[in-house]
Parts: C-alpha cells; structure tokens; sequence
C-alpha cells in the first residue's frame, strides 16, 4: 500500500479527495516537494508523515524555528518544544491516531505561508 493510500484508508469524511493519486498542483508551492499540490495537501500529509508514520525528524524540515503551537495544554513555542512533547506523546502513547483536517491558510510562496489545523486524537 502506498503512502497516499494508507491516507485514504484512515483519513475521515471527504478530506481524501485532496489526496487522491496523480492529481495535478494547484499552487505553485515553489520550493516545495513535487508531489504536494496545493498547501491543504502539504499540511495533511505532512501531519500524516510526522504523526502517523512517526517521522517526528520531518519536524525540522516542516516547521519553522519559531513555530507556535496552540494544544489543549496551551501555547507550545519553538520547534524542539513541539519535538520535545512530540517523543513525549509517542513515548507515551505509541499507538496514537492523530488525523488533520480543517486546514485554514493564507499567503503564498513568496510571502510564506501561515496555517493552522484541527488534530483530532
């Protein structure tokens, strides 16, 4: 099973149908992977590769230095804050589901963009 597949398979209501297979970019995301079409598809699969596959080392790649994480524990800031708790969760429970959904942007790829989305456990 690919990796857009085993989404498809856990993600929940109609948020696969951004993922489907061999869909064409929407945005031009440059600097982006090649495979992301559009920023919503670059959060969910990013969430999934991080939290699902427990590639927490993405973190680096995805989140900036400074990132502000809002949980239900408050405000998390900085990016070894979020890896911190990240190890944590998945010490803790290491067969945790975390879905995103949600997603809610805005900018582009000369401004940057800013995001936020919902994570249901």
């Amino acid at each position: 099973m690919d990796e857009r597949t085993d989404i498809l398979l856990h993600k929940m209501g109609d948020i696969g149908q951004i993922l489907m297979p061999n869909r064409e970019r929407h945005q031009s995301l440059r600097g982006f992977e090649e495979h992301y079409t559009d920023i919503v598809d670059y959060i969910i699969r990013a969430t999934y590769r991080i939290w699902e596959k427990k590639g927490l080392g993405l973190i680096y790649d995805h989140y900036h230095h400074g990132v502000k994480v809002w949980t239900s524990d408050g405000l998390m800031a900085g990016r070894e804050a979020v890896i911190a708790a990240s190890v944590q969760m998945q010490a803790a429970f290491p067969d945790l589901r975390l879905y995103g959904d949600e997603v809610i942007w805005s900018g582009d790829d000369d401004v940057g963009f800013h995001s936020s989305h919902r994570i249901t456990w």
